[in-house]
């Protein structure tokens, strides 16, 4: 059974901020152990466990909402979907509403998990695709002047062949 870990808490009009002091926790550790949707959130620190069920709805998506780790503590900043005071951050219900509850919020932000490395995986694709076109059009741009060079230089020889030549009698100058 995993250990709970102590926090401390606050709020503002906008954010919910959770420290939770756990020992010897390293940011290389916590690479795909923390979890936030819009009405839960879970950090994994073997053998420790922080999850909570929030009263209302954060945005997890938020450029500030995040997780920082430092020192023996990890520091949850959370915003608010509604800016208000919420007084209090755990739900109240019944196991099977909040289990329910939880299950729904986990959906959506697998859902969305999804579409976010759809486009990353787009994006990914779309800068290939350009690098490509680029490349292309480099190459062309030195093969045309490859080209240009070659012709020049055909021209130049042509001219020193030709002003070898008499022109009235067609033979070799000396």
């Amino acid at each position: 059974m995993p250990l709970p870990i102590q926090f401390d808490w606050s709020e503002d009009e906008s954010a919910l901020h959770f420290v939770l002091h756990v020992r010897g926790v390293k940011a290389k550790d916590m690479r795909g152990n923390v979890l936030l949707s819009d009405v839960y959130v879970r950090v994994n620190c073997h053998p420790s466990l922080f999850e909570v069920d929030l009263l209302h709805d954060i945005d997890p998506e938020h450029p500030k909402t995040r997780c920082r780790v430092g020192t023996n503590k990890i520091m949850l900043d959370l915003q608010k979907k509604e800016p208000k005071i919420w007084e209090e951050f755990r739900a109240k219900g019944t196991k099977a509403e909040l289990r329910e509850r939880r299950h729904v919020a986990l959906q959506a932000a697998e859902e969305r998990e999804k579409q976010r490395l759809q486009k990353r995986d787009d994006l990914k694709q779309e800068k290939l695709k350009h690098g490509e076109t680029e490349q292309w059009r480099l190459d062309r741009e030195n093969r045309e002047q490859i080209e240009h060079w070659e012709q020049e230089e055909k021209r130049k020889w042509e001219a020193d062949v030709y002003a070898a030549f008499d022109e009235e009698s067609g033979n070799l100058l000396e």
